[in-house]
């Protein structure tokens, strides 16, 4: 039997349902556009074997086509959490949430296991070392907060030398290899807008498609002023 061809896959898939070779046939009709026959050889393969690492991608590339991103992040994350290395399925869960705007540490979680399978890869590193850093640093400002509202246990004269600011917003280090629509998107989806800004300047400056920006601006502009109200 001939298992390179569509025509000899359907032929052995509709006398075995049970076949590990589901995710070929599967993904050949995805390739095609035709999503309802790639989601049922998909939902039969994975009855019988609802693990399988390439049904699942198939099946959240499925999903993700017909606009369902909550159902493609959930294939995705049992791909991962299996400890498969699967790449591509780690990328796409990245992106996948993203454009549901999870937050900057849940996409950095994700992201953490891109870096497993490839510890150089620049995007993964950069935005995870963002997140944590911004991480520590609204910790400390917490903390320095406390310390400052708490009875003071030193002369009043030095703690007033360092206030701590409530207004000032957080910042991230934007590196220009990082800087993306993607990355505006996820800055706006978490209320840094003023961060989300400073990427769309990034952005201008490396002659990026400036009707797209002006729009983004404006956008973020109108929600910076409505949270300042």
């Amino acid at each position: 039997m001939e298992f390179k061809n569509k025509a000899g896959l359907e032929v052995y898939f509709a006398d075995h349902f049970d076949t590990v070779l589901f995710p070929m046939l599967a993904d050949i009709y995805y390739r095609e556009g035709d999503l309802a026959r790639a989601r049922k050889v998909c939902e039969i393969g994975l009855e019988h074997h609802p693990e399988h690492e390439d049904g699942l991608f198939v099946l959240a590339n499925v999903a993700w086509k017909e606009g369902n991103l909550q159902e493609a992040e959930k294939h995705l994350k049992i791909v991962t959490r299996s400890g498969s290395p699967h790449l591509r399925a780690r990328l796409m869960l990245v992106e996948v949430q993203i454009e549901l705007g999870r937050s900057s540490n849940t996409v950095a979680e994700s992201y953490k296991k891109v870096l497993e399978i490839d510890p150089g890869y620049e995007p993964a590193r950069e935005y995870v070392k963002q997140v944590e850093s911004a991480r520590k640093k609204k910790q400390a400002k917490k903390q320095a907060k406390k310390k400052a509202q708490s009875p003071p246990e030193i002369p009043e004269s030095e703690t007033e030398s360092q206030p701590v600011s409530e207004e000032e917003p957080d910042s991230l280090a934007i590196s220009p290899r990082l800087a993306t629509f993607t990355l505006v998107t996820v800055l706006k989806n978490q209320g840094l807008y003023h961060q989300a800004l400073d990427v769309l300047k990034i952005l201008e400056d490396k002659g990026e498609n400036k009707e797209r920006i002006e729009r983004e601006r404006e956008e973020i502009q109108e929600l910076l002023h409505m949270s300042e109200q």
